[in-house]
């Protein structure tokens, strides 16, 4: 699917929408796994989806914005994860509940929060600077660098690839 901007001009993306299940909430982190800098003072919806969230699995709706960054000249993935009732699940619900703490990794230097660029809401992003590191990695060895990067960051935000997708990146020698 590929998404307009309201203008209908410049900012088509490509999008994805599915259901799935996200696992329960984990402990707390630890004290030194807390960011000393986080402003706790603006309290919103979040104790409400996480209370939800606290227990038991519950389906949400994952979708996935693929748009492209002129300052970094590569692809970045946006996306969004909200519950049945509409309500956006916080991020940290998203690192506690993620697939065996698959997020941990990106937690605080690729995966942030910003407007999306398009339809000027705020969505999750993982950062191109990151993504220009993976491309670079993978650079000559696979025909396909999206489908390598989204095969590699995508599992990480529970977005997963069908395995036909494989042929795309074996490099034809």
């Amino acid at each position: 699917m590929v998404g307009l901007g309201k203008d209908q001009l410049a900012g088509a993306f490509i999008a994805k929408k599915i259901k799935q299940l996200l696992r329960k909430q984990r402990s707390l982190p630890a004290e030194d796994e807390t960011d000393p800098f986080e402003d706790t003072s603006c309290q919103t919806e979040d104790n409400h989806i996480a209370e939800e969230l606290n227990g038991s699995q519950q389906e949400c709706t994952w979708e996935y914005h693929i748009l492209y960054s002129p300052s970094y000249a590569t692809p970045v993935l946006f996306f969004n994860v909200f519950t049945s009732d509409g309500h956006l699940v916080p991020l940290e619900s998203l690192w506690k509940g993620g697939t065996q703490g698959a997020l941990q990794h990106l937690r605080w230097e690729a995966l942030s929060q910003q407007e999306h660029p398009v339809l000027r809401r705020p969505y999750y992003y993982l950062h191109p600077c990151k993504t220009a590191e993976l491309l670079n990695l993978h650079q000559g060895s696979s025909t396909n660098p999206i489908v390598t990067w989204l095969s590699s960051m995508g599992p990480a935000i529970g977005l997963h690839l069908d395995i036909a997708y494989g042929h795309l990146v074996q490099n034809q020698r």
